[in-house]
């Protein structure tokens, strides 16, 4: 296991990897010697930070319980540049009424950017929390160009 540190706008970028997969990244301060795993994700994450990357190719490998990694599938799911609801997540989580613990997941989300939780929002559209701020929440869906859930999924399940 390493972790590699990266400057980003946002602030240092620490990457986590098993030398194979990318276990973990988050916004830290630190220094260390880089791995290729790292650099290849920090590269990735560079170029999407640009805007010339919509999807990552680096391999992840989210530690986290059942409910968590479903909440991180699905919104892996979620296409850049759009956004869903903490309601439409739990429902392809497969607990439709666990919108708040949806939510939790998502602040525990170890791989940020990859695994794109900024792309959840609340039922009324309104950005809802992020783990690093609104203000880095709202400048990824800039970056991205999103645009709110569709108003069939806004309010219920679609």
């Amino acid at each position: 296991m390493s972790v590699s540190y990266f400057p980003t706008v946002f602030g240092t970028l620490a990457i986590e990897d098993d030398g194979e997969c990318v276990t973990g990244m988050r916004l830290n301060d630190g220094q260390s010697e880089s791995s290729e795993v790292a650099r290849r994700a920090f590269e990735e994450i560079s170029e999407y930070l640009s805007g010339k990357r919509r999807a990552f190719d680096i391999k992840i490998r989210a530690e986290g319980t059942d409910f968590q990694k479903r909440v991180w599938k699905a919104i892996s799911e979620i296409p850049y540049g759009e956004t869903q609801t903490y309601a439409w997540i739990a429902h392809r989580a497969g607990r439709p009424r666990a919108v708040r613990a949806a939510g939790s997941a998502c602040g525990a989300n170890p791989i940020v950017i990859v695994i794109p939780c900024h792309r959840a929002v609340r039922s009324d559209g309104s950005t809802g929390n992020y783990l690093y701020g609104t203000d880095m929440k709202e400048s990824l869906l800039e970056i991205e160009g999103a645009t709110e859930p569709s108003p069939a999924c806004g309010r219920r399940i679609c």
